[in-house]
């Protein structure tokens, strides 16, 4: 099935979406909850030391409409955000079109 997309994406948006780099899907090795937990934990703190984040940061992410089920976390540093609302943009659309 070839799909086609056209979206309506705001400027701020286009601007970080520049900035980003190509994505792949990724899988972490098989580990216990724990020791997932545990690798979180250290990338949240990485990303606090490289940009200076404060000690409470929002964690952004994609989510299904009206529930807590997570799709994807994108982070709490600076550009997370706005790769939130890309993938949530992009995802909605595709979703649009399949389900027509």
């Amino acid at each position: 099935m070839q799909i086609i997309l056209t979206l309506d994406v705001p400027d701020d948006l286009v601007e970080h979406a520049k900035l980003a780099n190509l994505a792949e899907w990724g899988a972490t090795k098989d580990k216990t909850d724990e020791q997932h937990v545990a690798d979180f934990v250290n990338s949240l703190k990485l990303t606090k030391e490289h940009f200076n984040l404060a000690d409470q940061t929002p964690l952004n992410g994609l989510y299904e409409v009206g529930t807590e089920t997570v799709l994807a976390h994108t982070g709490t540093g600076p550009s997370s955000g706005a790769r939130a609302r890309l993938l949530a943009g992009l995802w909605n659309a595709l979703l649009t079109v399949v389900k027509e």
